[in-house]
């Protein structure tokens, strides 16, 4: 699958599937989350951390911006963050993930596994870029804490 990019990073204790993801703006969304959601089925016990642009906005991940998307073109994620019991990391009130010159809004997530959840409050949008698109860095520290 060309937008979900995915690798296991294991140690002796603890194993994390971590996914890179992109959903071009004008792609069916639905089918990119059912794709991503058949990818995370194939998993046996992973914690799963997945970041990416997913290009849709809803306020559990950043505010409500009036622009020409609805605010509610994230629920297919919403559902799948759900079914997949995953924790949103995305501060609401951070600055944008998204900023140029004509528009800021807030497109790129961070969800995890509830056993992740400790790094949760490392999540920050870094605006020194020389891109569109914002850094969210975290930190999850040595594995082995878990």
């Amino acid at each position: 699958m060309e937008n979900i990019v995915g690798v296991q990073i294991s140690d002796r204790t603890l194993s994390v599937a971590v996914f890179s993801i992109y959903f071009p703006p004008t792609s069916n969304k639905t089918e990119l989350v059912a794709q991503l959601s058949v990818t995370l089925e194939g998993l046996n016990g992973s914690c799963i951390l997945i970041g990416g642009d997913i290009n849709m906005r809803h306020p559990l991940w950043g505010p409500e911006v009036s622009d020409h998307r609805s605010s509610d073109e994230g629920l297919p994620f919403v559902d799948f963050i759900i079914k997949h019991k995953l924790n949103i990391w995305n501060d609401p009130n951070s600055d944008p993930t998204f900023h140029t010159t004509r528009a800021q809004t807030w497109i790129d997530v961070t969800v995890a596994s509830a056993a992740l959840d400790f790094a949760a409050h490392t999540w920050q949008v870094t605006t020194r870029t020389l891109s569109d698109h914002n850094y969210l860095e975290y930190n999850l520290g040595e594995l082995e804490r878990l």
